[in-house]
């Protein structure tokens, strides 16, 4: 079992491994397989590392039209629709991520 990565619920390993650190703070993904579509950058190499990444998306709001409506309003027929646009206010902590529990990875030597 040379090389073999587990799971354990402690907080050291047992005699004969050593921790392994590149699974220290990171969630595990497993290999895609040959030409797979699941992982972005394509088939990787064991114990290889990839950064954070959120996938690419925008969120905009309408915006009401601005204007008087009151009665006998002239302008009123320039606005109806003139509908804009604007960025939400940032939300959120510090990364995105799933619901996840804490395991300490040891690799044998």
């Amino acid at each position: 079992m040379v090389g073999a990565v587990v799971a354990f619920n402690a907080t050291t390993c047992p005699t004969g491994w050593t921790e392994y650190t590149p699974a220290q703070g990171r969630f595990i993904r497993g290999i895609d397989k040959p030409g797979g579509a699941t992982d972005p950058d394509g088939r990787r190499a064991p114990g290889t590392l990839q950064g954070d990444m959120i996938g690419s998306h925008a969120h905009n709001v309408r915006n009401m039209p601005q204007g008087n409506y009151g009665g006998g309003d002239s302008d009123r027929g320039d606005h109806l629709g003139a509908f804009s646009t604007r960025a939400t206010d940032p939300s959120g902590g510090p990364e995105t991520r799933p619901k996840n529990v804490a395991l300490l990875y040891c690799i044998t030597s």
